[in-house]
């Protein structure tokens, strides 16, 4: 048999951002100064999204911005959220296809569209609080002091 393989692409641990190294208190003085601020800016509703649509685009669209999940690349995917969650809401309305297969298959299709865009909840935070760090001696400096 030839050998083992070699090193496998994507092995190992992966480097932390600059936010969760400035969160965790080990990122550089250069990396800081480097580091530029964020500008989110909005983005331009497209052009063929109905009035209902576009409704749902800019409710949606100032969170998808703020989790960084909208971008131009993801601009078309959004605009599908849209026209599935407008179609969804619109079976609902109507009552004879309201909960009827179409719509409950809508339905699944807009919550993972939702969760692509960070726009349901995981469960969890995605960032949460750095964890506090409890001396050990703690009780013994109470008593030297």
């Amino acid at each position: 048999m030839p050998g083992w393989g070699g090193a496998r692409v994507g092995a190992g641990k992966k480097p932390k951002s600059l936010a969760e190294k400035t969160l965790h208190g080990t990122a550089s003085i250069k990396e800081q100064r480097e580091s530029k601020p964020i500008v989110i800016r909005g983005m331009d509703v497209p052009e063929d999204l109905t009035p209902e649509e576009c409704a749902i685009w800019r409710r949606l669209a100032p969170y998808a911005l703020e989790a960084r999940t909208l971008t131009k690349a993801t601009a078309e995917a959004f605009a599908d959220l849209c026209r599935n969650r407008a179609l969804m809401l619109r079976f609902a309305k109507s009552g004879a296809e309201a909960g009827g297969p179409n719509h409950r298959g809508l339905l699944q299709r807009v919550q993972s569209q939702m969760k692509d865009f960070s726009l349901s909840p995981f469960g969890k935070p995605i960032i949460g609080e750095a964890p506090k760090v409890e001396d050990p001696f703690a009780e013994l400096d109470a008593t030297v002091n």
